[in-house]
Protein backbone atom coordinates (compact mmCIF):
# COMPACT_ATOMS: atom_id res chain seq x y z
CA UNK A 1 0.00 0.00 0.00
CA UNK A 2 1.43 3.43 -1.07
CA UNK A 3 -1.47 5.40 1.32
CA UNK A 4 -2.85 4.60 4.43
CA UNK A 5 -6.77 4.58 4.60
CA UNK A 6 -8.81 5.51 8.10
CA UNK A 7 -12.57 4.97 7.63
CA UNK A 8 -15.07 5.53 10.00
CA UNK A 9 -18.12 2.97 9.54
CA UNK A 10 -21.18 4.83 10.59
CA UNK A 11 -20.71 6.95 7.57
CA UNK A 12 -18.44 5.34 5.69
CA UNK A 13 -16.42 8.69 5.12
CA UNK A 14 -12.77 7.60 4.45
CA UNK A 15 -9.54 9.60 4.79
CA UNK A 16 -6.65 8.86 2.61
CA UNK A 17 -2.65 9.83 3.15
CA UNK A 18 0.82 8.89 1.90
CA UNK A 19 2.28 6.38 4.42
CA UNK A 20 5.68 8.48 4.13
CA UNK A 21 4.14 11.68 5.18
CA UNK A 22 5.07 11.54 8.72
CA UNK A 23 8.36 10.20 10.38
CA UNK A 24 7.31 10.09 14.17
CA UNK A 25 4.33 11.16 16.77
CA UNK A 26 3.86 11.91 20.32
CA UNK A 27 0.83 10.77 21.95
CA UNK A 28 -1.98 13.40 22.83
CA UNK A 29 -3.13 11.46 26.01
CA UNK A 30 -2.92 13.50 29.33
CA UNK A 31 0.57 12.22 30.95
CA UNK A 32 1.54 9.94 28.48
CA UNK A 33 4.84 11.29 26.53
CA UNK A 34 5.12 8.75 24.00
CA UNK A 35 7.12 8.97 21.20
CA UNK A 36 5.89 6.68 18.35
CA UNK A 37 7.64 5.83 14.84
CA UNK A 38 5.72 5.13 11.52
CA UNK A 39 5.65 1.96 11.68
CA UNK A 40 4.65 1.60 7.63
CA UNK A 41 8.22 2.10 6.22
CA UNK A 42 9.81 -0.55 8.67
CA UNK A 43 11.60 2.23 10.96
CA UNK A 44 14.16 1.55 14.33
CA UNK A 45 15.26 3.71 16.14
CA UNK A 46 18.10 3.78 18.77
CA UNK A 47 18.62 5.57 21.88
CA UNK A 48 22.17 7.00 22.32
CA UNK A 49 24.42 8.22 25.27
CA UNK A 50 25.18 11.18 24.16
CA UNK A 51 23.57 14.60 25.10
CA UNK A 52 25.09 17.09 22.06
CA UNK A 53 23.32 16.53 18.76
CA UNK A 54 25.54 18.43 16.98
CA UNK A 55 29.00 16.03 17.84
CA UNK A 56 27.02 13.06 17.37
CA UNK A 57 27.84 12.75 13.53
CA UNK A 58 27.31 8.41 13.61
CA UNK A 59 25.74 5.30 14.78
CA UNK A 60 28.22 3.34 15.51
CA UNK A 61 27.90 1.03 18.65
CA UNK A 62 24.19 1.49 18.26
CA UNK A 63 21.46 -0.95 18.89
CA UNK A 64 18.93 -0.34 17.07
CA UNK A 65 14.70 -1.14 17.94
CA UNK A 66 12.39 -1.60 15.24
CA UNK A 67 8.36 -0.42 15.76
CA UNK A 68 6.53 -3.04 17.20
CA UNK A 69 3.30 -3.93 15.77
CA UNK A 70 1.18 -3.72 18.79
CA UNK A 71 2.08 -0.12 19.68
CA UNK A 72 2.64 -0.80 23.34
CA UNK A 73 4.82 1.51 24.96
CA UNK A 74 7.19 -1.27 26.55
CA UNK A 75 7.83 -2.67 23.15
CA UNK A 76 8.27 0.02 20.33
CA UNK A 77 11.25 1.62 19.59
CA UNK A 78 11.56 4.62 21.69
CA UNK A 79 8.03 4.59 24.25
CA UNK A 80 8.27 6.74 27.11
CA UNK A 81 10.18 9.98 26.76
CA UNK A 82 8.93 11.70 29.97
CA UNK A 83 12.75 11.78 31.27
CA UNK A 84 14.83 11.04 28.22
CA UNK A 85 17.65 13.82 27.62
CA UNK A 86 19.55 12.04 25.15
CA UNK A 87 20.09 11.95 21.64
CA UNK A 88 17.92 10.14 19.66
CA UNK A 89 18.59 8.25 15.97
CA UNK A 90 16.10 7.47 13.70
CA UNK A 91 16.38 5.15 11.05
CA UNK A 92 13.33 6.36 8.69
CA UNK A 93 13.11 2.99 7.15
CA UNK A 94 12.05 2.50 3.25
CA UNK A 95 10.65 4.29 0.22
CA UNK A 96 7.64 2.52 -1.35
CA UNK A 97 10.22 1.84 -4.26
CA UNK A 98 12.41 -0.33 -1.49
CA UNK A 99 15.05 2.48 -1.10
CA UNK A 100 16.41 3.63 2.01
CA UNK A 101 14.88 7.09 3.38
CA UNK A 102 17.46 8.32 5.58
CA UNK A 103 18.70 8.18 9.46
CA UNK A 104 18.04 10.98 11.17
CA UNK A 105 18.95 12.38 14.32
CA UNK A 106 16.43 14.41 17.93
CA UNK A 107 16.90 15.57 20.91
CA UNK A 108 13.88 16.43 22.57
CA UNK A 109 14.36 19.89 24.37
CA UNK A 110 11.00 20.34 26.44
CA UNK A 111 7.86 19.10 27.05
CA UNK A 112 5.16 21.45 27.66
CA UNK A 113 1.62 21.27 28.85
CA UNK A 114 0.41 21.49 25.44
CA UNK A 115 3.52 21.25 23.31
CA UNK A 116 6.83 19.72 22.61
CA UNK A 117 9.79 20.75 21.51
CA UNK A 118 12.92 19.34 19.82
CA UNK A 119 16.12 19.73 17.65
CA UNK A 120 16.50 17.56 15.13
CA UNK A 121 18.95 17.14 11.73
CA UNK A 122 20.15 14.43 9.22
CA UNK A 123 22.70 12.37 11.30
CA UNK A 124 25.68 13.42 9.54
CA UNK A 125 25.17 17.21 9.55
CA UNK A 126 26.20 19.84 11.85
CA UNK A 127 23.44 21.92 10.93
CA UNK A 128 20.58 21.62 13.48
CA UNK A 129 16.92 22.32 13.18
CA UNK A 130 14.58 23.25 16.04
CA UNK A 131 10.83 21.66 15.73
CA UNK A 132 7.52 21.90 17.91
CA UNK A 133 4.24 19.74 17.79
CA UNK A 134 1.30 21.17 20.00
CA UNK A 135 -0.49 18.37 21.12
CA UNK A 136 -4.73 18.06 20.93
CA UNK A 137 -6.74 15.87 23.02
CA UNK A 138 -9.29 15.52 20.33
CA UNK A 139 -6.74 13.24 18.36
CA UNK A 140 -5.02 10.12 19.45
CA UNK A 141 -1.58 11.80 18.30
CA UNK A 142 -0.01 14.52 16.47
CA UNK A 143 2.77 14.14 13.80
CA UNK A 144 6.11 15.43 12.31
CA UNK A 145 7.66 14.66 9.10
CA UNK A 146 11.49 15.50 8.70
CA UNK A 147 10.72 16.01 4.54
CA UNK A 148 8.47 18.89 5.23
CA UNK A 149 9.64 19.78 8.73
CA UNK A 150 5.85 20.46 9.77
CA UNK A 151 3.83 19.05 11.96
CA UNK A 152 0.94 16.65 10.10
CA UNK A 153 -2.51 15.33 11.62
CA UNK A 154 -1.99 12.01 10.22
CA UNK A 155 -5.65 11.09 11.92
CA UNK A 156 -9.36 12.17 11.88
CA UNK A 157 -10.68 12.99 15.26
CA UNK A 158 -9.93 9.99 17.66
CA UNK A 159 -13.98 10.01 18.16
CA UNK A 160 -14.51 9.92 14.19
CA UNK A 161 -12.98 6.82 12.50
CA UNK A 162 -12.63 2.74 13.39
CA UNK A 163 -10.42 1.37 11.12
CA UNK A 164 -6.80 1.85 9.47
CA UNK A 165 -6.10 -0.29 6.41
CA UNK A 166 -2.19 0.42 6.18
CA UNK A 167 1.20 -0.74 5.83
CA UNK A 168 2.61 -1.99 9.10
CA UNK A 169 5.63 -3.75 10.55
CA UNK A 170 5.34 -6.73 12.06
CA UNK A 171 7.56 -8.55 14.52
CA UNK A 172 7.92 -12.14 13.79
CA UNK A 173 9.60 -13.88 16.75
CA UNK A 174 10.69 -17.32 15.13
CA UNK A 175 12.47 -16.15 13.47
CA UNK A 176 13.10 -12.69 14.74
CA UNK A 177 12.15 -10.80 11.83
CA UNK A 178 10.83 -7.35 10.91
CA UNK A 179 8.73 -7.97 8.23
CA UNK A 180 6.21 -5.02 6.31
CA UNK A 181 2.51 -6.50 6.15
CA UNK A 182 -0.28 -4.91 4.56
CA UNK A 183 -3.33 -4.90 6.87
CA UNK A 184 -6.12 -3.18 9.52
CA UNK A 185 -5.62 -1.62 12.34
CA UNK A 186 -8.19 -0.27 15.01
CA UNK A 187 -8.35 3.00 15.97
CA UNK A 188 -6.82 2.77 19.92
CA UNK A 189 -9.31 5.20 21.21
CA UNK A 190 -12.25 2.89 22.52
CA UNK A 191 -12.53 0.79 19.39
CA UNK A 192 -12.35 -3.47 19.83
CA UNK A 193 -13.07 -6.38 17.74
CA UNK A 194 -14.25 -9.78 17.62
CA UNK A 195 -13.79 -12.39 15.81
CA UNK A 196 -16.17 -14.55 14.72
CA UNK A 197 -14.75 -17.60 12.19
CA UNK A 198 -17.69 -20.08 13.15
CA UNK A 199 -20.63 -18.60 11.74
CA UNK A 200 -21.31 -17.39 8.37
CA UNK A 201 -21.20 -13.78 7.65
CA UNK A 202 -24.74 -13.72 7.19
CA UNK A 203 -25.77 -15.51 10.57
CA UNK A 204 -23.79 -12.79 12.61
CA UNK A 205 -26.86 -11.08 14.52
CA UNK A 206 -26.43 -8.10 17.45
CA UNK A 207 -27.61 -11.01 19.57
CA UNK A 208 -24.13 -13.26 18.46
CA UNK A 209 -22.29 -9.69 18.53
CA UNK A 210 -23.12 -9.45 22.29
CA UNK A 211 -21.72 -12.49 23.14
CA UNK A 212 -18.61 -12.34 21.83
CA UNK A 213 -15.38 -11.33 23.54
CA UNK A 214 -13.80 -8.41 22.54
CA UNK A 215 -10.02 -7.08 22.30
CA UNK A 216 -8.46 -3.58 22.74
CA UNK A 217 -5.27 -4.54 20.35
CA UNK A 218 -4.55 -2.62 18.08
CA UNK A 219 -3.73 -5.29 15.44
CA UNK A 220 -6.29 -7.97 15.87
CA UNK A 221 -7.86 -7.86 12.55
CA UNK A 222 -4.52 -7.37 11.22
CA UNK A 223 -2.98 -8.79 8.14
CA UNK A 224 -4.07 -12.76 8.24
CA UNK A 225 -7.37 -12.55 6.81
CA UNK A 226 -5.69 -13.26 3.59
CA UNK A 227 -2.80 -16.25 2.64
CA UNK A 228 0.05 -16.05 0.43
CA UNK A 229 -0.80 -19.01 -1.96
CA UNK A 230 3.38 -19.82 -3.00
CA UNK A 231 2.09 -22.28 -5.99
CA UNK A 232 -0.04 -19.99 -7.91
CA UNK A 233 2.00 -16.70 -6.40
CA UNK A 234 -1.75 -15.11 -5.67
CA UNK A 235 -3.03 -14.13 -2.30
CA UNK A 236 -6.59 -15.78 -1.15
CA UNK A 237 -8.69 -14.45 1.48
CA UNK A 238 -9.74 -16.44 4.54
CA UNK A 239 -13.10 -16.49 3.74
CA UNK A 240 -14.23 -18.10 6.92
CA UNK A 241 -12.95 -15.40 9.14
CA UNK A 242 -15.31 -12.82 9.71
CA UNK A 243 -15.13 -9.51 11.98
CA UNK A 244 -17.13 -7.57 14.35
CA UNK A 245 -16.31 -4.52 15.53
CA UNK A 246 -17.86 -2.13 18.58
CA UNK A 247 -17.08 1.22 18.07
CA UNK A 248 -16.57 3.97 20.76
CA UNK A 249 -19.72 4.87 20.44
CA UNK A 250 -21.10 1.13 21.14
CA UNK A 251 -22.25 0.12 17.68
CA UNK A 252 -21.79 -2.91 16.69
CA UNK A 253 -20.83 -3.74 12.96
CA UNK A 254 -19.99 -6.95 10.87
CA UNK A 255 -17.22 -6.89 8.14
CA UNK A 256 -15.37 -9.76 6.26
CA UNK A 257 -12.86 -8.95 3.38
CA UNK A 258 -13.54 -10.14 -0.27
CA UNK A 259 -10.77 -8.95 -2.13
CA UNK A 260 -6.91 -7.86 -1.96
CA UNK A 261 -6.67 -6.53 -5.55
CA UNK A 262 -7.91 -3.44 -7.83
CA UNK A 263 -9.37 -4.05 -10.83
CA UNK A 264 -6.55 -3.95 -12.96
CA UNK A 265 -5.05 -6.69 -10.80
CA UNK A 266 -2.54 -4.95 -8.56
CA UNK A 267 -2.17 -6.10 -5.07
CA UNK A 268 -2.36 -4.02 -1.76
CA UNK A 269 -6.04 -2.70 -2.37
CA UNK A 270 -8.21 -4.78 0.51
CA UNK A 271 -12.21 -4.68 -0.35
CA UNK A 272 -14.85 -5.51 2.09
CA UNK A 273 -18.10 -5.76 3.16
CA UNK A 274 -19.65 -4.46 6.55
CA UNK A 275 -22.87 -4.07 8.04
CA UNK A 276 -24.63 -2.15 10.89
CA UNK A 277 -25.88 -4.49 13.84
Amino acid sequence: MIKSGLVCLSNKVIKTNLRTDWDFSFDNRDGKHILYLNAATIPSAAISTSNDIITLTNDVGLDYKNEHHSGAPDKIAIGDISNLKSVLVIDRGYAPDGSQIGKWKIQITSIGGDSYTFSYAELNSTTIKTGAVKTNSSYNRTAFSFSTDTEIQIEPAKDAYDLCFTQYTNMFSDPPLAYSVNGVIINSNNTTVAEEFTIPFEGITKTRAEELTYSANVDVIGYDWKQFDLQNNIYNIQTNQNYVVKTSYGDYFKIRFISFYNENGLKGAPGFEFMKL
